[in-house]
């Protein structure tokens, strides 16, 4: 069997050559993609009771990427704008196999012509008072080590407004702390910016660097987990998730 089958080989040149080298994507948005193409060659796999290295293209049809949907929707609790986005993920990634293998054209054309769902009303904005975030930060232990830097990251975001994949991509050394003490963020696109920080949030963000071992290399990311490593996107959605 030609290996141009197996759509393993293609989603590594997608990432490698396509997404890497041509579209020179941030790294935010590359484990964006790969998130999303784990979580279908996952899906199909277990569909097509296979294992996910023997996936080839031609299991990919319209009614795979409908169970996949359903999937996110129904069991994973998805919202319409995540299912959409998955969906335009899925469909860069087949757009790219329909150029490079003509063999595939069919299978990739069912994907391509996958209708997005529309959404019926703007899901409700909410937010949280002055008042009502000084509670949520009371209601932290700031007498462990896990406490404090749950609290750090909050503060941290509260004073910014960083997205969370901000906020685990954030280095030492992006933070300044001569007066005024500011922060630079690397947000998407590539594009940074400079936030101001609260003389509180400093000071916070500052002791956390110190009591954090391994936090001494400028390079080093602010918040890590119990073993000195990064704190992914999930890791921060947790902490977040822990204090509703």
């Amino acid at each position: 069997m030609s290996n141009n089958r197996y759509l393993s080989k293609h989603i590594r040149s997608f990432f490698e050559d396509h997404l890497v080298c041509r579209r020179k994507m941030s790294q935010c948005t590359i484990r964006s993609y790969r998130d999303a193409v784990k979580l279908f060659v996952q899906f199909v796999a277990t569909h097509r009771r296979k294992a996910a290295a023997n996936v080839l293209v031609t299991d990919i049809d319209d009614s795979i990427i409908d169970a996949f949907l359903m999937y996110l929707e129904k069991e994973r609790g998805n919202s319409i704008q995540t299912r959409n986005h998955r969906l335009a993920i899925l469909r860069s990634l087949f757009n790219y196999v329909s150029l490079q293998e003509p063999l595939f054209l069919e299978q990739c054309r069912q994907v391509l012509n996958f209708p997005v769902q529309r959404r019926t009303a703007q899901p409700e904005i909410s937010y949280l008072e002055k008042d009502e975030m000084e509670c949520l930060f009371k209601a932290i232990d700031t007498r462990t080590a896990l406490g404090r830097r749950n609290y750090a990251i909050l503060r941290f975001m509260y004073n910014t407004g960083a997205r969370v994949s901000e906020a685990s991509d954030l280095r030492v050394s992006r933070l300044h702390f001569e007066p005024p003490p500011k922060v630079e963020i690397l947000g998407k696109g590539s594009k940074w910016r400079t936030c101001p920080l609260w003389h509180s949030t400093a000071e916070i963000l500052r002791n956390l660097i110190d009591e954090q071992i391994g936090t001494a290399n400028p390079a080093a990311h602010l918040f890590v987990n119990k073993s000195g490593n990064p704190l992914s996107r999930f890791g921060i959605y947790g902490v977040i998730a822990k204090y509703k």
